[in-house]
């Protein structure tokens, strides 16, 4: 079985009732801890002590620094409201003890552990004694306080000019309700007592019950805004004697619009004050189950109370069973952490399994989010103050769940970069044109930049990554506008990109020039003028026809000089020059 809600007192609680057991002697400790079992969870009883057994140990038998420290651990585990009120049932047997002594005392209770004190295995702390039980169970399937029954006897009494009246809040809660409630929310038949009290074998606990599925009373949904106030009322005035780490996680299940839409109220006996034998109001939900009644007086004359809060699914913890069909919501597909650039939209999404329906609610940095009641939560423009860590609480009727933290990290929105731009220019042809495009990007962190040539001469070549741009125009390409676009492109997403143009002029060729010829003693030599960019070709012919080259110079400086060693091993040779490429 898995052990899946711990409340957050835990740590203190096991700290406390370590500290409870350091005052016991070895047979005190093991006297007061029992195995998890469902034959000593349920050894509890609201008789005297003369007339059902407790577990564990008696008050009357522990010393006063015992007691403090059992009382110490009461406090941690109910809190200060629910250790008041195991004073005062205390104290009222006290003043029953003034009567009947033998059968009542403030020293008549007991503490018990079923199942070992732990921070992470599942055990009880009991608590009771005439008129009280105490079941707090720790780090088992579910988060629970019961059974927990009260009552009192005498309801009312003044000591020291101080009056007490433990069970006040809850009788007026049922008053306030009773009051209210038409016949359409009678019972059938007539009580005596609670229901489902201590009214099984040797008077102890007789779970498991089977709880009711008709004549339950009147639906809450049919009830006035007003009436619906006075059952949450009922419902609080129990949860406000458990610990606020049991209050904080019943509080909304119990009383959630879908829980409550399944929840009855009833009544029965004809006394709507709620001053005589078998008067009676019972709170009905998928999972709350509360009884209030009048009982006639033991040791005072008058009437004295009994009541139970009972959990259909928690009782115990859960550690033996639920008595619903109804099944808590799980987590079956946890929201993912989400990285998303800004101006991007996102959506978290939980898969949730038990019974249906559920109602969602998502957190923001543990914050409501307002309106996001589904099970997706959609950013549509994420902007920088949607980075946060976010969950979502499923609650159905009987329990909740809240899914883990999912973070949203949002990277800055993607900017252009910037292309630094290229002036226009002229060249002659053949010159060998080279271009660095320079490219800046603002974005953290830094992105890779790619170049491309959009538009360019078919012999125009660019680095994708350095962003150097070569051209070296044809003789073809003289005398002619030739349109460039350059564009860089971030490696952000979505994409982002910068675009440059310019156009280049090439020059119109001019025709080589040839000067100073001379021929000495096997040597022709000449002189070549022109303009600078072009490859200048020499080329030889003995017949005009056929055309060898025999150089090819691509002078920076212009008029350059050329020889030929070899003139003089022809009858005849023809010289000329041609522009390339």
């Amino acid at each position: 079985m898995g052990f899946a809600q711990t409340p957050t007192n835990v740590t203190a609680v096991v700290s406390a009732a370590q500290a409870f057991f350091a005052t016991l002697s070895a047979a005190q400790s093991n006297a007061a801890v029992y195995s998890l079992q469902l034959t000593n969870a349920r050894n509890w009883s609201n008789l005297p002590l003369s007339l059902a057994t407790r577990n564990g140990l008696q008050f009357s038998t522990l010393t006063a620094a015992q007691i403090t420290a059992a009382l110490n651990l009461c406090t941690n585990a109910v809190g200060t409201n629910g250790a008041t009120l195991f004073d005062e049932i205390r104290q009222a047997d006290g003043v029953l003890a003034t009567v009947q002594s033998s059968s009542y005392g403030t020293n008549f209770y007991y503490i018990a552990f079923v199942g070992t004190p732990s921070t992470n295995l599942p055990w009880m702390l009991q608590l009771g004694g005439h008129h009280i039980a105490y079941n707090i169970s720790f780090n088992t399937t579910n988060i629970s306080a019961t059974p927990f029954f009260l009552g009192v006897e005498p309801k009312v009494w003044t000591n020291n000019s101080v009056v007490h009246a433990p069970l006040e809040n809850k009788r007026l809660a049922a008053y306030n309700l009773r009051q209210t409630l038409a016949t359409n929310a009678l019972l059938t038949g007539t009580f005596s007592d609670i229901v489902f009290g201590a009214n099984g074998s040797g008077n102890h606990d007789n779970y498991p019950q089977t709880y009711p599925t008709t004549g339950r009373g009147q639906s809450y949904t049919n009830l006035s805004g007003a009436q619906q106030a006075l059952v949450k009322a009922v419902i609080e005035s129990w949860l406000t004697n458990t610990s606020p780490a049991v209050y904080s996680v019943l509080q909304p299940i119990y009383e959630s619009d879908l829980a409550m839409s399944q929840t009855y109220v009833g009544y029965s006996g004809s006394d709507a004050a709620l001053g005589t034998q078998g008067s009676y109001v019972r709170i009905d939900g998928p999972r709350v189950w509360i009884e209030f009644i009048c009982q006639n007086g033991i040791v005072f004359s008058g009437i004295h109370y009994h009541a139970i809060w009972r959990d259909k699914m928690s009782d115990y913890g859960s550690s033996f069973g639920i008595l619903t069909t109804n099944v808590v919501p799980t987590i079956s597909t946890q929201p993912t952490n989400r990285t998303v650039t800004a101006g991007g939209g996102t959506t978290f999404t939980v898969g949730v399994g038990g019974t249906s329906p559920f109602v969602y609610q998502w957190y923001k940095d543990s914050a409501a989010i307002a309106g996001e009641t589904n099970a997706t939560y959609t950013i549509p423009s994420v902007a920088a103050s949607n980075a946060a860590t976010y969950s979502v609480y499923v609650l159905n009727v009987v329990g909740a769940v809240t899914s883990t933290n999912a973070t949203l990290t949002v990277n800055a929105a993607n900017t252009a970069p910037n292309l630094t731009a290229i002036s226009n220019r002229t060249i002659n042809p053949g010159y060998s044109l080279l271009i660095t495009n320079t490219a800046t990007d603002s974005d953290t962190p830094a992105q890779t930049l790619t170049f491309a040539l959009l538009t360019a001469p078919t012999n125009a070549t660019l680095n994708t990554n350095s962003g150097v741009l070569a051209w070296r125009p044809l003789i073809s390409q003289a005398d002619s506008t030739n349109q460039f676009s350059v564009s860089v492109t971030d490696s952000g997403s979505p994409s982002m990109s910068a675009t440059s143009s310019f156009s280049v002029f090439v020059s119109a060729a001019t025709v080589p020039g040839n000067t100073m010829v001379n021929y000495s003693n096997g040597v022709f030599s000449f002189q070549v003028s022109g303009i600078a960019g072009p490859d200048y070709i020499i080329q030889a012919s003995t017949n005009l026809t056929d055309w060898g080259s025999l150089d090819t110079n691509t002078p920076g400086v212009l008029p350059f000089n050329w020889t030929n060693l070899s003139a003089g091993d022809y009858a005849a040779r023809f010289f000329r020059v041609l522009l390339g490429p």
